[in-house]
């Protein structure tokens, strides 16, 4: 399982957004969410699969998966999923 923390440094909230599903987030300053690459092939699970890449913009942060993912669930600083 390949998972990554998106975490909010800055003073005011700031927008991450989830490519290509276009699905974003206001995240408060100081907290964070949990991106978590979920493959549809459970023999393999091999970390070489898939990555995330995370790229500052003018509108927040944008969370790029790479990689031979299928699925991303998206939970936040409390466990719980936000995802779609």
């Amino acid at each position: 399982m390949v998972k990554i923390r998106v975490v909010n440094t800055q003073k005011q909230p700031v927008r991450v957004v989830l490519e290509p599903w276009a699905w974003e987030w206001t995240v408060i300053p100081d907290d964070y969410l949990v991106f978590v690459w979920v493959s549809d092939d459970l023999d393999n699970r091999d970390l070489e699969q898939g990555w995330f890449v995370v790229e500052a913009s003018h509108y927040g942060l944008v969370v790029y998966p790479e990689g031979e993912i299928t699925q991303v669930d998206v939970y936040d600083s409390k466990g719980g999923l936000v995802s779609y």
